[in-house]
């Protein structure tokens, strides 16, 4: 589902986490606001999802590393805040994260930690957290 670059307005529907075929979700640059709802975890075929460049707040739904075939997952330029779910650092096939220029809180270690563990099986080729409200050891 490419909405890239429109004028669309409004949240995300929690029925796209019902949609367990859907692959791409592309609604980067438009006006998306509100919170990412936790359903969309349940939406089990997602590889891809770009929602960056919206008017999202709130925290990242921890329900978000339930996304078994995630690849990558852009939510960067938005107003999100809260921590980053470690659940969602640990996905195991992600990957790309991008995340920068949103207000995200916290430590980096749980995050850390969730990518230790995937060790050599780790897929993570880029992780961008840049330019949020991070503290603590990197």
């Amino acid at each position: 589902l490419d909405l890239r670059d429109n004028a669309l307005r409004g949240s995300v529907s929690s029925a796209f986490g019902s949609m367990t075929k859907l692959k791409v979700l592309l609604l980067k640059g438009n006006a998306v606001n509100g919170k990412l709802p936790k359903e969309l975890g349940g939406a089990a075929g997602l590889t891809q999802a770009d929602l960056s460049a919206n008017a999202f707040i709130g925290a990242m739904p921890a329900d978000l590393g339930r996304l078994s075939n995630l690849r990558m997952l852009n939510v960067s330029h938005n107003g999100l805040s809260g921590e980053l779910p470690h659940r969602l650092c640990g996905a195991p096939s992600l990957e790309v994260l991008s995340a920068s220029k949103n207000r995200i809180r916290g430590g980096l270690e749980r995050c850390g930690a969730a990518l230790d563990a995937r060790g050599a099986a780790s897929t993570m080729r880029l992780f961008d957290a840049s330019e949020n409200n991070f503290d603590g050891e990197p």
